[in-house]
């Protein structure tokens, strides 16, 4: 779906609830997994204004939705009645998922999330509120770098690492808890870098 502009919600089956806005990409419940050789599944798509990932997959892909520039909303959420919030089986949030998506705001991840790779809002100029999960031990490599809108971030008491370039040109920063379990922090490499 590169580049693939959006008229209208694509929807992938007759089990979903109909979307009436458009520019909306809302994926099956069933869905577990999206990978493809290259990666980049919904990349520079700026006709997406909004996505809706179910509970039921388990991983992104990398640079899964990376330099769309209108891309405002993401959800994890069901289309069932039912389901709650602790049905999630995402675990991993792949290299680069919203890289350069610069409408972004805010995002919550499910509390089943473990791991997030790197850069995965690098570059998200719009970012100003992110609920990370509490399961999430390492703040990779460029994970917020070019974040300039995040003001204040609560880290989990599971953080034990923050990697390199970390929060580099993240401007308007004014508050990180980092907590005590933080056993190796890159400040020698950038992390906090301007």
């Amino acid at each position: 779906f590169r580049n693939c502009p959006l008229s209208s919600a694509i929807l992938f089956d007759e089990l979903m609830q109909p979307l009436t806005p458009e520019n909306v990409i809302s994926m099956p419940f069933t869905l577990n997994r999206v990978k493809n050789g290259n990666d980049y599944t919904f990349a520079s798509n700026d006709a997406m204004t909004k996505v809706i990932i179910p509970l039921s997959i388990k991983e992104t892909s990398e640079f899964m939705f990376q330099d769309n520039s209108n891309l405002e909303v993401v959800e994890f959420r069901e289309f069932r009645d039912g389901v709650d919030e602790h049905a999630s089986k995402l675990t991993n949030i792949n290299r680069g998922t919203f890289k350069n998506c610069t409408s972004l705001r805010s995002i919550e991840l499910p509390q089943t999330v473990k791991d997030i790779g790197n850069g995965i809002f690098e570059g998200c100029s719009s970012l100003e509120e992110i609920i990370l999960s509490d399961n999430i031990k390492t703040i990779k490599e460029n994970t917020f770098k070019g974040c300039v809108s995040l003001k204040h971030l609560d880290l989990s008491t599971s953080v034990n690492s923050i990697k390199s370039n970390a929060f580099n040109n993240v401007y308007s920063l004014d508050y990180v808890y980092i907590p005590y379990a933080v056993s190796t922090l890159d400040l020698a490499s950038n992390a906090f870098r301007d």
